[in-house]
């Protein structure tokens, strides 16, 4: 991310020394579309206490429902896996307007998803040959969402034909969905049960950027944008094509 960001720096500073007309007009607008990743260290709080939620979960199930009883089933195997935080990855779409030739102002919205999920499962053989089990005895599944938005909007300015920045605040939404469930198959689903929760934080969000322009019609938007604190901070680099008309 540093050496991107820093790529992106000297190349504004590059376009911005240009000499040349401005291309643009007071009534233009630009239209982007790009993508967006975004940076989500809390997340891995989050999915590991939902690992282990699950884990304890299912092994109350277990134990509730006797699952390697003596006389009735025998060698159980529990098995497993724990979710692995990912960063969300989503769009962004940018508006701006331009007022003058050089000041403008430009409004965005982005969204960005990611999933992963905890597992355990419980294997039985029963006792008695004749008797048929379908495995895996019980399984718990919880899923983890992490979802991030954002509305922005401030003000551009261009220094020439080909290069533009700008500066946008609003609010950002970081929100983690956990849905649990537990399936019982050995016992007709008597400890099937599901349950989910969420938790959400809204913070003032802020983003830097600049729009290339390659010619009259096309640009490239380049964004920085970051937004709360703490296990809720977030942050992430925005690209995208965009038309002006």
């Amino acid at each position: 991310m540093k050496s991107i960001m820093k790529f992106f720096a000297c190349a504004v500073l590059v376009m911005s020394c240009l000499t040349a007309q401005v291309n643009a007009a007071s009534g233009d607008s630009t239209v982007s579309l790009g993508f967006a990743h975004i940076r989500f260290p809390g997340l891995k709080d989050f999915v590991r206490d939902a690992g282990v939620y699950n884990r304890d979960t299912f092994r109350n199930v277990v134990n509730v429902n006797h699952f390697n009883s003596s006389g009735e089933y025998e060698n159980a195997i529990a098995r497993g896996h724990d979710g692995t935080a990912k960063s969300p990855l989503g769009m962004s779409i940018r508006y701006r307007y331009e007022i003058t030739d050089e000041l403008g102002v430009i409004a965005s919205f982005t969204w960005a998803r990611s999933m992963t999920n905890a597992q355990a499962f419980i294997d039985v053989k029963p006792s008695a040959p004749s008797r048929e089990v379908k495995n895996p005895a019980a399984s718990a599944r919880t899923d983890i969402r992490a979802n991030y938005w954002s509305l922005l909007s401030g003000p551009s300015w261009r220094f020439n034909e080909y290069l533009s920045v700008y500066a946008m605040a609003g609010m950002g939404v970081a929100k983690v969905t956990t849905g649990l469930k537990i399936n019982d198959n050995l016992n007709h689903g008597a400890g099937s049960f599901s349950e989910s929760n969420s938790t959400k934080k809204t913070s003032i969000a802020w983003s830097v950027g600049a729009q290339f322009n390659f010619n009259e019609s096309v640009t490239m938007d380049v964004t920085y944008e970051s937004s709360g604190s703490g296990d809720w901070k977030t942050d992430g680099l925005f690209a995208g094509i965009g038309l002006k008309f």
